[in-house]
């Protein structure tokens, strides 16, 4: 957040670069879903650092 900040000169709220942050995830949520399935997955895998 604070480099979205930074490159905008300061210029935008804490807030509106959340909101910013925010949107740009909502539109990239078959990426997020894939990334977090992976992670799950392999926390469960056995003798990877799962159970």
């Amino acid at each position: 957040m604070e480099r979205i900040r930074s490159a905008l000169g300061g210029r935008v709220d804490r807030h509106e670069a959340i909101g910013a942050i925010i949107t740009a995830g909502a539109a990239q949520t078959d990426q997020i879903v894939a990334a977090l399935r992976a992670e799950l997955l392999r926390d469960l895998a056995p003798g990877e650092g799962g159970q």
